[in-house]
Formats: structure tokens, C-alpha cells, sequence
């Protein structure tokens, strides 16, 4: 999922069902190889939706929502949060808010959820 002041997409014809994207408001949501339409679909609708008011938090529901509605068919390996915001890492000497990732897990999703948290201990 991106989030983006001018958002453009493009599902090429050569890439693995489904694959499609979604774009609303300033995101867009995205995916090759997914379960299906309604995973992109489930994503925007849970980014639009009022909730969390913490940014990071709300692109991890949105990826949340979409892996519940059968996300990747390869399965789950890896996922990553990136936010940014001018000067908006330690001291403002860059402009990663967040920067997390994971590489290799069997739940990807959960263990970025609770590196999100140990990160928001450790950058209140």
C-alpha cells in the first residue's frame, strides 16, 4: 500500500492472478499474485475508515485487513512499514518517521506489529 499526494497505478497484462490495484484519496493499494480483488478492496476500505489516529498504525490495519482477506496465495514471508515525513526521523537528521521491516517470519504481519510497538517505546 502506498500513500501518495499524486497517486497513479498500473496493473500490467503480464502479471499472475489477481493482480490489480485500488486508488482513493491520496493512496493506492496494490498486489500480484493476491487471493483475489477483494484483498486490495478490504485494504482501501480499511484505510478510509475512522480509527486509528496513529498513521503507521492505520497502514498496519489496512495490512492486517488485507492478509485476513487471504492476502498473498504464495502465503506469508515478509512485510514492511515505511513512513516519512520531512525531517521526521531521530533528531531530524532524516526523514523516516518509521522504517521496519521483516524479512523472513511465519506471521510477517504480527512481528511488524510488535516491532511497531517496541519502536513507538523507544521514539514516543
Amino acid at each position: 500500500m502506498g500513500v501518495v499526494y499524486n497517486r497513479q497505478a498500473f496493473t500490467g497484462e503480464e502479471c499472475q492472478e489477481w493482480a490489480g490495484h485500488v486508488t482513493g484519496g491520496g493512496y493506492v493499494c496494490l498486489g500480484n499474485i493476491l487471493a483475489g480483488e477483494e484483498v486490495v478492496a478490504v485494504m482501501a476500505e480499511t484505510f478510509e475508515a475512522p480509527g486509528e489516529e496513529d498513521f503507521a498504525a492505520n497502514l498496519l490495519a489496512a495490512l492486517t485487513a488485507g492478509q485476513d482477506a487471504g492476502g498473498d496465495r504464495r502465503g506469508m514471508q515478509s512485510a514492511a512499514l515505511l513512513v516519512a515525513r520531512e525531517g521526521g526521523g531521530c533528531g531530524g537528521t532524516s526523514d523516516f518517521l518509521v522504517d521496519l521491516r521483516v524479512d523472513d517470519h511465519a506471521d510477517p504481519i504480527e512481528e511488524l506489529k510488535r516491532l511497531y510497538l517496541l519502536h513507538g517505546r523507544l521514539n514516543p
